[in-house]
């Protein structure tokens, strides 16, 4: 069981190095199950549950920019069109 839980940790080092969270976070819950005591791998775990939590949270600000950036552009047009509107209106007149 020790020479599981070696691999399934060593597996989730390599997964952690390569940014992928949701496997490596994996590995090393499988490592434990083979041996619960592992200190390194619960260290482990937890620093990949940290950078995942991080990932997710810098995600949505991103996404809040994001928004924020669509929302400015889309006041830009209305006003422009509003601006066009009441030249075109002015002209009738």
């Amino acid at each position: 069981k020790i020479k599981k839980s070696e691999s399934y940790h060593n597996l989730g080092n390599s997964l952690l190095k390569e940014q992928k969270l949701d496997e490596a976070i994996e590995a090393y819950k499988n490592a434990l199950r083979n041996n619960p005591k592992d200190l390194d791998t619960k260290y482990n775990l937890a620093y990949a549950m940290r950078m995942k939590n991080q990932s997710q949270e810098q995600e949505k600000e991103e996404q809040k920019e994001e928004e924020k950036e669509e929302d400015k552009k889309e006041e830009k047009e209305e006003q422009e069109e509003e601006e066009k509107d009441k030249g075109e209106n002015q002209e009738e007149k």
